[in-house]
């Protein structure tokens, strides 16, 4: 999917076929830079006239709301992503979770500082990847193999 800050539309990418793109829906708003599914229900980040950034229900052609910390309301909403749980929103280096009821954000952490950049539409979680192992899943691995090295030495050594 894409959408543009050229038009109301949201776009079908077909990836076999570069530059190829059919339209899939109209939105409200042009698009402030990203999408995301929640289960079947397509988001967007779009513009508002007011130059505020809100929350489309690309699905239902609707504004949910506007992106909002505490009552205000941000302009730079740029990347949307969903696990599978929670819809997930980037404005600048900050973080937030997104409430699909209203457009409220929740902030969980910022990055800045950290050597990184504001985010400008990129996706920051595998959407639609395989899942990653949780770091105890790793550890158990990791003592697995490490078992299994030290039975081989032993072996080697008798």
């Amino acid at each position: 999917m894409a959408a543009s800050v050229s038009t109301n539309e949201v776009y079908s990418v077909n990836p076999s076929s570069p530059g190829s793109a059919t339209n899939y829906a109209p939105s409200p708003a042009v698009s402030a830079g990203d999408l995301a599914f929640n289960a079947t229900t397509l988001y967007e980040s779009g513009i508002a006239g007011s130059g505020n950034d809100e929350l489309i229900n690309v699905n239902t052609d609707s504004v949910v709301g506007l992106f909002s910390v505490g009552g205000t309301h941000l302009t730079g909403v740029f990347g949307l992503a969903d696990d599978g749980t929670t819809m997930y929103a980037v404005d600048g280096t900050e973080v937030y979770t997104v409430d699909l009821a209203n457009g409220d954000l929740t902030a969980l952490f910022s990055y800045a500082g950290r050597g990184l950049g504001s985010a400008n539409g990129t996706a920051f979680i595998g959407e639609g990847s395989t899942a990653v192992p949780e770091p105890a899943s790793l550890l158990l691995f990791g003592t697995g193999l490490g078992a299994l090295g030290l039975l081989r030495r032993r072996r080697n050594r008798a």
